[in-house]
């Protein structure tokens, strides 16, 4: 019997993953007493309250404030007729990335700037000031000024892509920035739709609060190269397959792999010029396998149907690590993927079909747990807690796994709660006791909504 496999929920963040993982700022700031600076207040902003900035002020043409860290504000000096951006830190409370210190991140990204700033399509960074006094507006003194830079992302939420803005062009732009940040030991560590900034002729590359610095001499398998196919060149590859079909779909891989090819011949130039012969080998075999690729067409197909596939299965259990299940979430990836897995079986193999085919049954199930209203509720949950406690649907292995009692606790917690309303009392306690259950955005969003 097949053994169904369940999506590896683990809600701990793995700090050894650097995908995950935030640099410590180094002590080279200009400091005086709470206070500390990096770079130069441009002359229109000096003597600006930045912290008492609103919509309403002077000079600001907008807010945004749908950043995990900080909000960004448009201002714009009609003197020198230039618009800046003055990125200023949430307040710990309000800060939407719980593992994050959004001042400690401020402090980063202004190193960061620092060190990128010779390299083009990036911001260019003017000055940070912050402020670690104990006053209720000394958050709102944390704030970096760099340049306005026009452009739009091509991506809502990594789904349905502007395929207009997304030319060759561009696309070889993206590659020589990550190749001038790999140089200068730079990981922006963050390279999705949201923090590439396009229009039809350029694309910048915005918001180093999660980079990191390495030592390309050293750390040669370390590039931008990585991070930026899975949280974007993968997703968009899986949208232009979705929508446009697979022959447009193959065509744009190979324009890709050829720039990608362009890339490895960057890296081996720097390695050269290095006298490191390590890091020589290392990007001259990664060349050498992409023209092996390039020569071979059913090899190239196979590759590119395998990528769609493995994006839109993370990007699914990505959503459903946090119950997020909806149409536009982890159900939109599923769909895809599945659509995928019927064009092709043969090249998507039966181990990776079962996986998605297992995981989006139980989160099938899970989801109608959410949906459900009434005493139902109770009787529909007890049916999930028997699949999840049969043996012959999970073993013994995965039963012990985080993941599976994460599944187990939220159904536990939703029987506990319905049955001390049933009894007429207080249901404080639950939240201390399943405290990690509230965490999670999606159950969040339910637990609030229980009593309706």
């Amino acid at each position: 019997m097949l053994t169904l496999q369940p999506i590896k929920l683990n809600t701990q963040i793995n700090q050894t993953n650097r995908n995950y993982q935030f640099s410590v700022p180094k002590k080279d700031f200009v400091t005086f007493g709470c206070k500390y600076s990096i770079g130069k207040c441009p002359k229109a902003l000096l003597g600006v309250d930045i912290a008492g900035l609103n919509k309403d002020s002077k000079n600001v043409v907008a807010i945004n404030g749908t950043g995990y860290l900080a909000e960004v504000i448009k201002y714009f000096d009609p003197e020198s007729e230039k618009i800046f951006a003055i990125k200023r830190v949430f307040s710990p409370d309000k800060a939407k990335h719980q593992t994050a210190n959004p001042v400690e991140q401020a402090k980063i990204e202004a190193q960061i700037y620092e060190k990128v700033k010779k390299i083009k399509r990036i911001p260019e960074f003017y000055y940070y000031n912050g402020n670690s006094g104990k006053n209720e507006n000394s958050i709102l003194s944390n704030y970096l000024i760099i340049s306005w830079v026009d452009g739009k992302s091509v991506s809502k939420g990594g789904a349905l892509y502007d395929f207009s803005l997304i030319t060759n062009h561009n696309i070889k732009q993206l590659f020589s920035i990550m190749s001038q940040m790999d140089k200068a030991g730079i990981v922006h560590n963050d390279l999705w739709a949201g923090n590439l900034l396009f229009t039809p002729k350029n694309v910048n590359v915005i918001d180093f609060n999660r980079s990191y610095e390495f030592n390309p001499l050293k750390d040669i398998s370390d590039n931008n190269l990585h991070g930026f196919k899975k949280r974007f060149l993968y997703c968009y590859f899986s949208d232009l397959y979705k929508r446009q079909g697979e022959e447009t779909y193959l065509k744009k891989y190979k324009d890709c792999l050829k720039i990608e090819i362009d890339y490895y011949k960057n890296k081996q130039l720097f390695y050269l010029t290095k006298l490191n012969k390590k890091g020589l080998s290392h990007y001259r075999k990664l060349e050498n396998g992409l023209k092996q690729e390039l020569k071979n067409p059913e090899l190239m197909k196979q590759d590119a149907i395998k990528i769609v596939f493995n994006s839109d299965l993370d990007c699914f259990q990505t959503y459903a690590r946090y119950f997020e299940f909806e149409e536009n979430e982890a159900g939109f990836h599923c769909q895809k993927a599945l659509r995928v897995l019927n064009n092709h079986p043969e090249i998507v193999g039966s181990e990776k079909a079962n996986l998605l085919k297992s995981n989006f049954i139980v989160t099938s199930n899970l989801n109608n747990v959410l949906k459900l209203h009434g005493e139902s509720k109770i009787e529909k949950i007890n049916k999930i807690l028997c699949l999840l406690n049969n043996e012959a649907v999970y073993t013994k292995a995965e039963r012990e796994k985080p993941y599976y009692e994460l599944f187990k606790r939220f159904c536990e917690f939703n029987i506990k709660y319905r049955d001390l309303l049933k009894q007429g009392r207080d249901t404080g306690d639950l939240r201390q006791e399943y405290s990690d259950l509230y965490k999670i955005k999606r159950l969040n969003t339910y637990f609030a909504n229980l009593q309706d």
